[in-house]
């Protein structure tokens, strides 16, 4: 998910500077590439959905936290679900 108003460069980030005129910046979010969308500065949604689509955990990183770090964390909780099958895409299980 796009972060709201304008992007904070990575040069700029790592520096700690916020150029002069940037406003409502969203200093909280980071940059993650999305096979879907390209670099995003913004957020993650990771949604474990039951088989009939209904959530069942979600979780809200920012765009750097990596799907299989997200996984990893995720399967205690997976765990007692009972699931007979786990579906998602490709960098989940990087």
């Amino acid at each position: 998910m796009k972060a709201q108003g304008p992007v904070w460069h990575q040069k700029d980030r790592r520096e700690g500077r916020i150029p002069e005129g940037l406003r409502t910046l969203d200093t909280d979010a980071t940059w993650g590439k999305s096979g879907y969308h390209g670099w995003v500065y913004g957020y993650g949604l990771h949604a474990t959905c039951n088989r009939h689509g209904f959530p069942k955990l979600v979780q809200v990183e920012t765009a750097s936290v990596s799907e299989s770090h997200v996984i990893d964390e995720k399967a205690a909780q997976i765990e007692p679900l009972k699931p007979t099958e786990l579906v998602g895409d490709d960098s989940y299980t990087k």
